[in-house]
């Protein structure tokens, strides 16, 4: 985080990407510890993600992530709230996030 903001807390991480649905807001969703964020966008969010690329970049360049990923989770289709939720669930048993 590039505000020197240190925060050594677990928190639950959750990037929901749907290109079916129409707007930037409904096509990439993230949640932390189970609550929506609001996202900023200088773009369009796409309706298909690029199958040519070897990278998954998490943040820009400008405000890194500087921490430890537990575990990671990617799926080849978009989950619905049930399942989002239930993951989180586990999740947050898991490795008793807030």
């Amino acid at each position: 985080d590039s505000t020197g903001t240190v925060d050594t807390s677990v928190h639950i991480h959750t990037l929901v990407f749907n290109g079916s649905l129409a707007g930037n807001a409904n096509r990439l969703v993230y949640r932390r510890d189970k609550t929506p964020i609001t996202l900023t966008f200088s773009g369009t969010v796409g309706a298909t993600t690029s199958s040519v690329s070897d990278y998954l970049f998490l943040s820009p360049a400008t405000n890194l992530f500087n921490g430890f990923a537990f575990e990671v989770a990617i799926y080849n289709r978009s989950l619905t709230s049930t399942e989002i939720n239930s993951i989180e669930n586990y999740l947050k048993f898991k490795w008793g996030t807030p």
